[in-house]
């Protein structure tokens, strides 16, 4: 009912479509997203990810084992389930006149989800080994939400002098939780979670003082660019979106190369063809997933705030200074300053390099900056 409601809601002339055909993924990921805690895991089928077989719950261990200990439960356990589950489906393929409890079960799941997605699903399922486990992230989403609120009223204004959708601005939940310092395997870092080269593409400094990819301010300018240049590319703000995980050269190399042109419908659910791989294809209904759920966040997370807009002063140092001489010049922590300036790097966070001249820092409201509180270090006479 919620995603009928959902639905309704963008039926008409919208940027961002959720086609019938999709609507059983979109609602895969709002209970991963905003239902699932992290001690519960779902087993479903890779391509058609609303095919669930069942779904773990490790909440009670949680509270009983240590993290190694549970970690290893986890792992047994998704390993064993999966193994159960592939016998049962090749029971099921072969006809077997006498199936158990377990196998019913599956049965069902076959019958109900995935022979309506495709026929002869059993065998196909097992020769390309489709069968994954999700965790589930409802935490890490409330979490993002909350979050979300320093940071969102900028976000919106600056997409908005873009021409960007307004419920693009949640974008960072998925990407990086609205974490500033986020850090992907594959190198990405900040709340848009840039790779080096392309942030620098987008007017980013990253070098080994500052990496401006974990500035809020300034990173959210380059992501706006960013979804421009690919929606100018493919005319759809869909697979702009899709683009930011796929590169926009990538996707439009999969789509020329398909011949599908900007068919949602063909790009993520076509049954016999997959032209993306699994976090591609899944990213525009995950997206979804993630702008329904913050825009009824009471009715997953119960009755909290977000947290306020973050409110900055921005000065330019007129001189080079160390994070120890800034917080004689304004009176604040360094923890604080640190706090409101993610983009420096260890180096000048250690007080090992000061911070070059011309810097752009980020204060609170109405700090001043007193150079004269600043000890001028004597050279040495050489008499």
């Amino acid at each position: 009912m919620r995603i009928l409601l959902f639905l309704v809601s963008v039926a008409f002339a919208t940027p961002l479509p959720v086609p019938v055909e999709m609507v059983g993924r979109v609602e895969f990921w709002i209970r991963v997203f905003g239902e699932l805690s992290s001690h519960k895991k779902v087993i479903h089928h890779r391509w058609f990810p609303d095919c669930v077989f069942m779904t773990l719950d490790f909440t009670v261990e949680a509270a009983l084992l240590s993290k190694p200990d549970l970690q290893k439960l986890i792992d047994e356990t998704e390993r064993e389930t999966i193994s159960k589950i592939k016998a049962s489906l090749k029971r099921i393929a072969q006809n077997q006149p006498t199936l158990s409890l377990f196998d019913l079960r599956i049965k069902e799941v076959v019958d109900q989800c995935l022979r309506k997605k495709r026929k002869n699903v059993i065998l196909w399922t097992l020769e390309e080994d489709l069968i994954r486990s999700q965790t589930g992230v409802m935490e890490k989403t409330r979490d993002a939400v909350k979050k979300g609120g320093r940071y969102l009223n900028f976000i919106q204004n600056v997409f908005r002098s873009y021409g960007i959708p307004d419920d693009i601005k949640y974008l960072p939940i998925v990407e990086s939780s609205f974490n500033v310092n986020a850090t992907s395997k594959a190198g990405a870092v900040g709340m848009w979670q840039f790779m080096p080269q392309t942030a620098k593409n987008y007017g980013l400094v990253v070098n080994k003082y500052i990496d401006e990819r974990r500035d809020p301010f300034k990173s959210t300018e380059a992501a706006a660019r960013y979804l421009r240049e690919a929606y100018s590319v493919f005319k759809s703000w869909p697979h702009a979106l899709i683009s930011y995980n796929h590169g926009i050269m990538g996707l439009k190399s999969k789509l020329d190369q398909s011949g599908i042109g900007l068919d949602l419908v063909k790009l993520i659910e076509n049954p016999f063809n997959r032209i993306l791989g699994f976090a591609s294809t899944n990213f525009y209904p995950s997206f979804l997933a993630t702008v329904y759920i913050a825009k009824n966040y009471k009715s997953f997370f119960g009755d909290f705030e977000p947290d306020p807009p973050l409110n900055v002063t921005k000065h330019y140092l007129t001189k080079s200074l160390s994070i120890y001489s800034l917080v004689t010049a304004t009176g604040i922590s360094k923890d604080k300053l640190l706090e409101l300036n993610p983009q420096f790097n260890p180096i000048i966070r250690d007080g090992k390099q000061a911070i070059p001249a011309h810097t752009l820092v980020y204060l609170p409201p109405k700090t001043q900056v007193d150079y004269s509180k600043i000890p001028t270090i004597k050279k040495k006479s050489n008499k």
